[in-house]
């Protein structure tokens, strides 16, 4: 097996290169290991290296095991440079602002341990492929949001560099601003091949996990290998009735707040089509996309995903 460690060198400004890396370097030499190191060096750069190294490996036989240093953007793009390459794996450390996925596993911490994720266990898990008008394809392993958390994401991601504002406090700061001009959005959705609403919603949330925006659970009951996703849907709401919902809505609680049962629309679904009427803005993993429409369907256990030792 082949060890590849992927660096975003501005991830959580700077942990990946300057905590994590020495620390992957001397685990690595320690235990004698076949290894690679690459250091991003922009937008895109993760998902080339990985095909690039995929295609030309020696033989097919060869097992990859790539670690996506950084946070769900990073994950992301090594996600997509993998695909479906056989004898290839997935493992993430987590060193961005939000490191969402890995809090689908429990608790995180062993997810920061070097010496646990080289001796990691294999676990198949789901994957979202995303259709963007019936063309592009993306691929996301967490959550796709539309509407107001997309509104909040692309708030966040102008402030992610900012100290005061890393993880859930940058998304609060997204949603508060987002907030001051709340809008609905208008879709039409159909969900396993039948019309499942057409109207304006607040915001939409598609879940093979449960988090985003650095702990906010919007897909709650969402398991990562179960061959579904969890769609979250809060229909038109004004400020008032969004104030009372963001607490809960954070903790993962929303779904039993008072009320709840007439602006959220919550189930499982194995593929979903969304058709928005003035576009979609949709954030996947945390990367934005613009569409007029989205297709998004669950491809079961098609990723082997690390999971550290003692989890």
């Amino acid at each position: 097996m082949k060890h590849i460690f992927i660096i975003n060198p501005v991830a959580g400004t700077g942990k990946a290169r300057g905590f994590y890396m020495p620390r992957i370097l001397d685990e690595l030499k320690k235990q004698r290991l076949d290894y690679k190191l690459h250091i991003t060096t922009k937008p895109g750069d993760a998902k080339r290296f990985v095909r690039r190294l995929i295609s030309f490996r020696r033989e097919e036989k060869q097992t990859l095991r790539f670690y996506a240093c950084g946070g769900d953007g990073t994950l992301n793009e090594v996600l997509n440079g993998i695909g479906f390459s056989k004898n290839v794996q997935l493992a993430c450390i987590p060193a961005g602002t939000g490191n969402d996925f890995v809090r689908n596993f429990g608790d995180a911490k062993s997810f920061c341990s070097i010496p646990a994720q080289l001796n990691g266990r294999v676990q198949a898990v789901d994957v979202m492929e995303v259709l963007a008008d019936d063309k592009r394809r993306m691929l996301g392993i967490n959550l796709v949001n539309m509407g107001l958390d997309c509104e909040a994401t692309k708030n966040m991601e102008a402030v992610k560099n900012n100290p005061l504002l890393k993880g859930s406090a940058g998304y609060l700061y997204g949603a508060a601003k987002a907030f001051v001009q709340l809008i609905a959005f208008p879709y039409t959705i159909y969900a396993d091949e039948k019309k499942e609403f057409e109207g304006e919603a607040t915001l939409l949330a598609i879940g093979n996990g449960t988090t985003y925006g650095g702990g906010f659970r919007a897909t709650p009951e969402a398991r990562v290998d179960d061959g579904r996703m969890d769609m979250c849907l809060v229909r038109r709401i004004n400020r008032r009735q969004f104030a009372k919902l963001i607490v809960p809505y954070r903790k993962g609680e929303h779904l039993q707040a008072a009320g709840a049962e007439r602006i959220i629309h919550y189930r499982q679904v194995r593929s979903v089509r969304i058709e928005g009427k003035n576009g979609i803005e949709a954030s996947i993993d945390g990367e934005l996309l613009k569409a007029d429409t989205l297709e998004i369907n669950i491809l079961h256990k098609k990723i082997q995903f690390v999971v550290p030792k003692g989890k």
